[in-house]
């Protein structure tokens, strides 16, 4: 496959590439959770992740790790992926309610907070009923997802642990 191939793929599914300084010591533990995940994608039939990982760089410990002299060894990863798509859905955020306000979770949601003013707010505020089965009922978690054309159902948790074909 062309480097163009993947590119193109890569954009269908919505991928972005983004680089993370990540310490020498949590490299391995962050490397097996992309690759969990990518296994996950791949059972959805999206493309692997891809993994890049950069020479290290030597920084000054400033307390950050619990490491408070000398120098920690920083590696750059560069990921390529996105969040899972099942088709004509994806996810687009997490949402753990609370009493004050709700902590929302997600990177399409991230993404869409810095281009909608308000959107933030309107989630952090949002009950946590289930639009499929229209229950109210008091929830700890919700998971908003993206369908085309663009609508954004908010399903309880166990609505999000039903396996679609």
């Amino acid at each position: 496959m062309a480097d163009h191939d993947l590119v193109d793929e890569n954009d269908a599914y919505g991928y972005t590439t983004q680089t993370f300084s990540i310490p020498e010591f949590r490299v391995e533990q962050a490397i097996k959770r992309l690759k969990q995940l990518s296994v996950k994608a791949q059972s959805l039939g999206m493309p692997p992740f891809g993994l890049q990982l950069g020479e290290p760089k030597f920084v000054k410990a400033r307390g950050e790790y619990g490491i408070t002299g000398g120098k920690i060894a920083m590696l750059p990863l560069t990921v390529t992926g996105g969040p899972p798509i099942i088709p004509g859905w994806r996810f687009f955020a997490k949402i753990d309610h609370d009493e004050g306000m709700n902590i929302v979770q997600g990177f399409s949601a991230s993404n869409a907070v810095e281009k909608t003013p308000g959107l933030l707010e309107q989630l952090q505020r949002c009950p946590p009923n289930c639009d499929h089965c229209d229950l109210k009922r008091s929830r700890n978690t919700t998971f908003l997802f993206e369908q085309k054309p663009r609508a954004f159902p908010l399903l309880g948790e166990a609505r999000r642990r039903v396996k679609r074909d």
